[in-house]
Protein backbone atom coordinates (compact mmCIF):
# COMPACT_ATOMS: atom_id res chain seq x y z
CA UNK A 1 0.00 0.00 0.00
CA UNK A 2 1.71 3.20 -0.63
CA UNK A 3 0.03 6.57 0.85
CA UNK A 4 -1.03 9.43 -1.33
CA UNK A 5 -3.95 11.84 0.74
CA UNK A 6 -5.85 11.28 3.50
CA UNK A 7 -8.96 11.26 1.41
CA UNK A 8 -7.72 8.49 -0.87
CA UNK A 9 -6.31 6.39 2.61
CA UNK A 10 -9.67 6.43 4.27
CA UNK A 11 -11.41 4.73 0.88
CA UNK A 12 -8.44 2.12 0.71
CA UNK A 13 -8.63 1.33 3.95
CA UNK A 14 -12.23 1.54 5.20
CA UNK A 15 -10.41 3.93 8.31
CA UNK A 16 -12.14 7.41 9.25
CA UNK A 17 -8.52 8.43 10.50
CA UNK A 18 -5.59 7.55 12.40
CA UNK A 19 -6.09 10.54 15.37
CA UNK A 20 -7.98 13.76 15.81
CA UNK A 21 -8.04 16.69 17.59
CA UNK A 22 -9.41 16.75 20.90
CA UNK A 23 -11.58 13.40 19.95
CA UNK A 24 -12.12 12.66 23.84
CA UNK A 25 -13.73 14.23 26.37
CA UNK A 26 -10.47 14.51 28.13
CA UNK A 27 -8.78 16.11 25.61
CA UNK A 28 -11.29 18.34 24.46
CA UNK A 29 -11.53 19.42 28.23
CA UNK A 30 -7.69 19.74 28.14
CA UNK A 31 -8.04 22.21 25.01
CA UNK A 32 -10.40 24.66 26.51
CA UNK A 33 -8.53 25.00 29.94
CA UNK A 34 -4.49 25.13 28.10
CA UNK A 35 -6.34 27.04 24.67
CA UNK A 36 -4.69 24.33 22.82
CA UNK A 37 -5.25 21.64 20.03
CA UNK A 38 -4.14 17.97 20.85
CA UNK A 39 -3.71 15.80 18.72
CA UNK A 40 -5.23 12.06 20.11
CA UNK A 41 -4.23 8.94 18.95
CA UNK A 42 -6.70 6.04 20.27
CA UNK A 43 -5.66 2.80 19.81
CA UNK A 44 -5.95 -1.03 20.62
CA UNK A 45 -4.82 -1.46 24.40
CA UNK A 46 -3.14 -4.39 25.17
CA UNK A 47 -3.49 -7.83 22.55
CA UNK A 48 -7.37 -6.58 21.93
CA UNK A 49 -5.86 -6.61 18.79
CA UNK A 50 -3.84 -9.40 18.38
CA UNK A 51 -0.94 -7.30 18.42
CA UNK A 52 0.64 -6.14 21.51
CA UNK A 53 0.49 -2.27 22.41
CA UNK A 54 0.89 -2.14 26.06
CA UNK A 55 4.54 -4.43 27.03
CA UNK A 56 4.24 -3.32 30.26
CA UNK A 57 0.55 -4.04 31.02
CA UNK A 58 -0.97 -5.87 34.22
CA UNK A 59 -3.98 -7.47 34.79
CA UNK A 60 -5.38 -4.32 37.26
CA UNK A 61 -4.73 -2.29 34.37
CA UNK A 62 -6.00 -3.86 31.87
CA UNK A 63 -9.09 -4.47 34.02
CA UNK A 64 -9.72 -0.39 34.70
CA UNK A 65 -8.69 1.02 31.25
CA UNK A 66 -9.81 3.89 30.30
CA UNK A 67 -10.39 2.07 26.43
CA UNK A 68 -13.93 0.94 28.63
CA UNK A 69 -14.80 3.96 29.26
CA UNK A 70 -17.32 6.17 27.25
CA UNK A 71 -18.80 5.41 23.95
CA UNK A 72 -16.34 2.49 23.92
CA UNK A 73 -17.70 0.76 27.12
CA UNK A 74 -21.15 -0.01 25.30
CA UNK A 75 -21.51 -3.56 24.88
CA UNK A 76 -22.86 -5.09 21.53
CA UNK A 77 -23.91 -8.88 20.95
CA UNK A 78 -20.80 -9.75 19.50
CA UNK A 79 -19.29 -8.34 22.37
CA UNK A 80 -17.71 -5.51 20.49
CA UNK A 81 -18.52 -1.96 19.70
CA UNK A 82 -17.80 0.43 16.74
CA UNK A 83 -15.17 2.18 18.87
CA UNK A 84 -13.56 -1.07 19.78
CA UNK A 85 -13.33 -2.02 15.46
CA UNK A 86 -11.72 1.30 14.42
CA UNK A 87 -9.22 0.91 17.16
CA UNK A 88 -8.61 -2.39 16.58
CA UNK A 89 -8.35 -1.83 12.59
CA UNK A 90 -5.86 0.79 13.45
CA UNK A 91 -3.80 -1.02 15.28
CA UNK A 92 -3.92 -4.19 12.59
CA UNK A 93 -2.82 -1.12 9.91
CA UNK A 94 0.01 0.51 12.56
CA UNK A 95 1.77 -3.58 12.38
CA UNK A 96 0.77 -4.79 8.96
CA UNK A 97 1.36 -1.46 6.81
CA UNK A 98 3.71 0.74 9.18
CA UNK A 99 5.12 3.28 6.23
CA UNK A 100 1.12 3.27 5.28
CA UNK A 101 -0.34 4.23 8.72
CA UNK A 102 2.89 6.77 9.51
CA UNK A 103 2.94 8.75 5.84
CA UNK A 104 -0.77 9.13 6.83
CA UNK A 105 -0.55 10.12 10.47
CA UNK A 106 1.81 12.40 9.90
CA UNK A 107 -0.39 13.83 6.95
CA UNK A 108 -2.97 14.25 10.02
CA UNK A 109 -0.63 15.93 12.07
CA UNK A 110 0.94 18.34 9.85
CA UNK A 111 -2.89 19.66 9.20
CA UNK A 112 -4.17 19.74 12.55
CA UNK A 113 -1.21 21.81 13.75
CA UNK A 114 -1.38 24.37 10.58
CA UNK A 115 -5.08 24.77 11.89
CA UNK A 116 -4.17 25.55 15.31
CA UNK A 117 -1.33 28.06 14.34
CA UNK A 118 -4.41 29.71 11.92
CA UNK A 119 -7.17 29.55 14.72
CA UNK A 120 -4.42 30.92 17.61
CA UNK A 121 -4.71 27.71 19.41
CA UNK A 122 -1.44 26.31 20.78
CA UNK A 123 -0.78 22.20 19.39
CA UNK A 124 0.53 19.07 21.46
CA UNK A 125 0.60 15.24 21.03
CA UNK A 126 -0.96 12.78 22.52
CA UNK A 127 0.23 9.29 20.70
CA UNK A 128 -0.53 6.82 23.26
CA UNK A 129 -4.40 7.83 24.78
CA UNK A 130 -5.26 4.05 25.09
CA UNK A 131 -1.25 2.48 24.23
CA UNK A 132 1.84 2.05 25.37
CA UNK A 133 4.09 2.03 21.72
CA UNK A 134 7.31 3.21 22.51
CA UNK A 135 7.31 5.76 19.25
CA UNK A 136 10.59 6.90 19.85
CA UNK A 137 11.60 3.42 18.17
CA UNK A 138 9.35 4.47 15.43
CA UNK A 139 10.92 6.35 12.73
CA UNK A 140 10.44 7.48 8.99
CA UNK A 141 13.23 7.94 6.92
CA UNK A 142 15.84 7.57 10.16
CA UNK A 143 14.02 10.47 12.27
CA UNK A 144 11.20 9.33 14.44
CA UNK A 145 7.79 11.82 15.49
CA UNK A 146 9.83 13.99 17.83
CA UNK A 147 12.73 14.96 16.03
CA UNK A 148 10.57 15.78 12.92
CA UNK A 149 7.81 17.83 14.92
CA UNK A 150 10.82 19.15 17.18
CA UNK A 151 8.56 22.57 17.48
CA UNK A 152 5.46 20.54 19.12
CA UNK A 153 5.21 19.43 23.03
CA UNK A 154 4.21 15.37 23.15
CA UNK A 155 2.67 13.74 26.47
CA UNK A 156 2.08 10.21 27.73
CA UNK A 157 1.52 8.16 30.05
CA UNK A 158 3.59 4.83 30.46
CA UNK A 159 4.18 1.94 32.20
CA UNK A 160 7.69 1.35 30.42
CA UNK A 161 10.68 2.74 32.21
CA UNK A 162 12.94 2.39 29.19
CA UNK A 163 11.37 5.08 27.74
CA UNK A 164 12.92 7.54 30.39
CA UNK A 165 16.64 6.43 29.15
CA UNK A 166 17.54 9.14 26.19
CA UNK A 167 13.97 11.03 26.01
CA UNK A 168 13.21 13.62 23.46
CA UNK A 169 13.34 17.22 25.32
CA UNK A 170 9.87 17.72 23.68
CA UNK A 171 8.16 14.49 24.90
CA UNK A 172 6.73 14.89 28.06
CA UNK A 173 6.50 11.35 29.72
CA UNK A 174 4.55 10.65 33.25
CA UNK A 175 4.80 7.10 34.77
CA UNK A 176 2.02 5.17 35.94
CA UNK A 177 1.40 3.08 39.20
CA UNK A 178 0.79 -0.44 38.10
CA UNK A 179 -0.04 -1.37 41.87
CA UNK A 180 3.42 -3.54 41.25
CA UNK A 181 5.68 -0.94 40.45
CA UNK A 182 6.78 1.24 43.23
CA UNK A 183 10.28 0.85 43.40
CA UNK A 184 10.09 1.94 39.74
CA UNK A 185 7.60 4.66 40.61
CA UNK A 186 10.16 5.86 43.16
CA UNK A 187 13.33 5.66 41.23
CA UNK A 188 11.58 7.86 38.37
CA UNK A 189 10.35 9.73 41.06
CA UNK A 190 14.38 10.82 43.08
CA UNK A 191 15.52 11.31 39.17
CA UNK A 192 13.07 14.11 38.76
CA UNK A 193 10.15 12.41 36.62
CA UNK A 194 6.45 12.94 37.40
CA UNK A 195 4.48 9.31 38.77
CA UNK A 196 0.23 9.26 38.19
CA UNK A 197 -1.95 6.80 40.50
CA UNK A 198 -5.02 6.25 39.70
CA UNK A 199 -7.78 6.03 43.26
CA UNK A 200 -11.64 4.82 42.84
CA UNK A 201 -12.51 7.10 45.12
CA UNK A 202 -14.01 10.51 45.17
CA UNK A 203 -12.96 12.35 48.41
CA UNK A 204 -9.14 13.55 48.39
CA UNK A 205 -9.18 12.68 52.38
CA UNK A 206 -9.60 9.27 50.80
CA UNK A 207 -6.31 9.00 49.01
CA UNK A 208 -4.44 10.06 51.50
CA UNK A 209 -5.99 8.20 54.26
CA UNK A 210 -5.40 4.31 51.67
CA UNK A 211 -1.87 5.42 50.46
CA UNK A 212 0.64 6.61 52.70
CA UNK A 213 3.22 6.76 50.16
CA UNK A 214 1.68 9.78 48.28
CA UNK A 215 2.56 11.69 51.70
CA UNK A 216 6.01 11.49 50.94
CA UNK A 217 5.57 13.99 47.95
CA UNK A 218 3.62 16.87 46.99
CA UNK A 219 0.55 16.05 44.98
CA UNK A 220 -1.80 17.33 42.30
CA UNK A 221 -5.52 16.13 42.15
CA UNK A 222 -7.56 16.22 39.39
CA UNK A 223 -11.74 15.59 38.91
CA UNK A 224 -10.72 12.66 37.19
CA UNK A 225 -9.69 10.87 40.42
CA UNK A 226 -6.15 10.80 39.20
CA UNK A 227 -3.08 11.44 40.97
CA UNK A 228 0.33 12.81 39.66
CA UNK A 229 2.99 12.84 42.30
CA UNK A 230 5.36 15.86 41.87
CA UNK A 231 8.69 16.52 43.04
Amino acid sequence: MNFTTIGAAKKQTGISYIGGVNKSAKLAKNGKVSHQYTYGVYLAPANTSGFNTCPYSTPECRKGCLATSGRAGIRLDDGINKAERCRINRTRLFYEQPEFFMAWMIAEMKAAQAKANKDGYGFSVRLNCTSDIDWQNVKVDGKNLFEMFSDVTFYDYTKNPNKFIGKADNYHLTFSYTGRNWHLCEALLNSGFNVAMVFDVKDEKEVLQSCFVVKKHEYALSNVQEIEVLV
